[in-house]
């Protein structure tokens, strides 16, 4: 029989991540909304609310509707393609009542018939276009969609779905190539993953480290926990860890961490709650992930008599997003809780090889600018690395790999530019340890027709002092260049001054005279024609070549 083969299935709530202020918390004239009637029905259980990062499309699931999606893979071939439509109704039935539902009259009607949906806004106020999407995001049995991931349109969802058919405990990532386009489900692979509960929930951090999974294991306090997991290299994560004292003995489920991931909303049946389900909020207070402050349940009418649960923010709009059964079925209802004003930066980085432009495998070092040692360190197997940062924050990147020289740049969020979900992408050079390799900086300034360095430049040349005193029996040859605004020989004087100048400044700061050579090339190695006045700039300047180890 079929369900022999499937096994035990798993079904969930779910959860998310973004940014949020928590000033919302002491205001008493919060309104709430429900959602359309395209996304809302009075028949049918809508949850699982997530939210694109620009606020314009909505993922939730819809339970027990009879326009699901009929796909069942069984040793690779679809059972609702194969089998005559009441026996595959019969199959279908057998699967559900394995899964738990122990009196299924019609399938469709099931708990456990679970399709993803998609809603999108146009005004960015009414979701207008909703629609059904097929396989592999949806098939007859139980999905959901749990998080957002890093990257853009990659998702967490519920249960791993084996490419021979059936479906098994944990979760999955996946990618929405267009409206209607999925790639197949990979399996997230967590160290020792069990939990003895049918709830389970599952929200990554915006960086794509850690991620707080609600499970009822041995060590929960009573009902379900919440939990932390590391990532310790692409699917693979470490053991649940019980984050304790935010726990207690009733069910703590539903978990979403916020973009700059200090702020934790999840629902919680626990005493001090309205009624049911209620949503609380906690606040990180630590750089770990086990000190939070006590939870405090979100004010009226946010949480009701009733169910409250599943809550995502969304910093793109201030809207907190939420399911709800105030209204006798489950809907999904949003509230107005914070201006829209993203407190964080997603930075999309790469370690580069400057030589052949390509990313490359490094230990990626952050820390604060001002901070003596680094806090934090990712190791990218494909040099590509996210990290969420405070609008505000002034950080330290160093990327590092063996034979390679680097060098710590420091980073004014403040100053980059970012695209509508609040990212930006940003390259960190290194270089080749190699004789005639070149040692890549931002470019240094000199005050126009002189070799006067400018100050500004002054932290470049701090980072070249460093890399020689850490690399002592390295010499190299600093060359300058100019545009091509002047007569030749000027030119070539000119950039054999500003080498010089370079030289002076390395000796002063305690660097051998002799490790150093100088060279002037003038005009005669430009990187562009010099037709307009920023290429010209981009001529003018200092290399540094690597002439022994």
């Amino acid at each position: 029989m079929l369900y022999k083969v499937l096994g035990k299935f798993w079904s969930c709530f779910v959860i998310l991540q973004s940014c949020f202020s928590a000033s919302f918390l002491f205001s008493q004239n919060i309104g709430i909304e429900k959602l359309g009637n395209l996304i809302n029905t009075d028949i049918y259980q809508e949850i699982a609310p997530l939210i694109s990062e620009d606020g314009n499309t909505l993922y939730f699931t819809r339970t027990g509707s009879p326009d699901f999606e009929k796909y069942l893979n069984f040793e690779k071939q679809n059972l609702y393609k194969k089998l005559p439509e009441p026996q595959y109704m019969s199959v279908l039935a057998n699967v559900y009542k394995e899964l738990g539902d122990k009196d299924v009259k019609n399938p469709h009607r099931s708990s456990f018939n679970q399709d993803v949906w998609i809603a999108r806004t146009f005004d960015g106020k009414s979701f207008e276009y909703v629609f059904h999407p097929g396989p592999p995001i949806n098939n007859a049995l139980p999905n959901s969609i749990c998080s957002n991931m890093p990257s853009k349109n990659n998702f967490v969802i519920i249960n791993q779905f084996p490419e021979a058919g059936g479906m098994k405990k944990g979760f999955s990532t996946i990618k929405n190539i267009n409206d209607t386009i999925w790639t197949d489900p990979k399996p997230i692979f967590i160290n020792n993953y069990y939990t003895k509960s049918d709830i389970v929930s599952f929200s990554m951090s915006q960086d794509g480290m850690a991620a707080i999974v609600s499970l009822k294991r041995d060590d929960t306090q009573g009902e379900n926990d919440l939990y932390i997991c590391l990532n310790e290299k692409d699917s693979l994560w470490s053991e649940p860890i019980n984050i304790g004292a935010i726990n207690s003995a009733y069910n703590d489920i539903t978990p979403y961490l916020s973009g700059d991931m200090r702020t934790l909303f999840f629902a919680s049946n626990r005493p001090g709650s309205v009624g049911g389900f209620d949503i609380f909020m906690t606040t990180r207070l630590s750089s770990g992930w086990d000190q939070w402050s006590e939870p405090k349940p979100m004010i009226e009418p946010i949480n009701s008599a009733k169910d409250d649960l599943q809550p995502h923010y969304n910093s793109a709009t201030g809207y907190l997003y939420f399911s709800t059964r105030r209204s006798g079925s489950s809907d999904i209802y949003r509230a107005k809780i914070g201006d829209p004003n993203p407190p964080t930066v997603t930075i999309l980085g790469r370690a580069v090889d400057s030589k052949t432009l390509r990313p490359i495998k490094s230990s990626i070092y952050i820390g604060g600018a001002e901070d003596d040692n680094y806090k934090k360190v990712i190791i990218t197997e494909t040099g590509e690395f996210t990290i969420v940062v405070g609008k505000k924050d002034k950080i330290k990147i160093y990327p590092y790999r063996e034979g390679y020289l680097s060098q710590p740049q420091i980073i004014d969020v403040a100053t980059l530019s970012t695209n509508y979900s609040n990212a930006t992408e940003l390259n960190m050079y290194i270089d080749q340890k190699v004789v005639n390799g070149r040692i890549n900086l931002n470019p240094i300034y000199f005050v126009q027709s002189k070799a006067t360095i400018q100050e500004k430049s002054f932290v470049e040349l701090e980072k070249l002092v460093d890399l020689l005193k850490n690399n002592a029996k390295m010499n190299i040859s600093i060359e300058g260049h100019t545009d091509n605004q002047g007569e030749p020989g000027d030119l070539l004087k000119l950039s054999e001054e500003r080498a010089k100048a370079v030289k002076e400044y390395l000796t002063k700061k305690g660097i051998d005279a002799n490790r150093l050579t100088i060279k002037g090339h003038g005009a005669s190695q430009p990187v562009n024609n010099n037709s307009t006045l920023d290429l010209r700039e981009q001529n003018r300047r200092v290399e540094f070549i690597i002439t022994k180890l």
